[in-house]
């Protein structure tokens, strides 16, 4: 597998995890669209793509924005994260859900036990 297949893999899988915890369409997640739901699943998608390794420039070109954005999306939701509890368990439950479904198809996650959200897991194998 290229490593360009696997980036768009991780991708994929990271914007179902984040459309689950949301409940936010991936269009929209993607879109322009900045209502306060969509801009918070955004940053989400952004912090979890960093953590993953992705660069501030590659995150851009995955949802159209410049470099400067992701890196201020990034820092936002890292701190609306340490500050509220229900935006640090989504984040937490998308993280789960990009974790698990790496390794392979589950209903719980093997690193803290939490269940998977219902969405994800009927989407089908999202790891393969």
């Amino acid at each position: 597998m290229s490593a360009h297949a696997a980036d768009s893999r991780v991708v994929d899988l990271t914007l179902r995890a984040v459309w689950a915890a949301w409940s936010v369409p991936i269009d929209e997640i993607k879109g322009r669209r900045r209502t306060a739901r969509v801009v918070q699943a955004r940053k989400a998608l952004m912090l979890l793509l960093h953590e993953q390794g992705f660069s501030y420039p590659r995150i851009g070109a995955v949802l159209g924005r410049h470099h400067s954005t992701v890196i201020h999306g990034v820092r936002r939701m890292q701190r609306e994260a340490a500050v509220s509890r229900k935006v640090s368990d989504r984040v937490q439950t998308a993280r789960c859900v990009v974790e698990t479904a790496a390794v392979a198809r589950a209903t719980v996650c093997h690193g803290c036990g939490r269940p998977l959200p219902v969405a994800v897991v009927e989407a089908g194998d999202v790891a393969a």
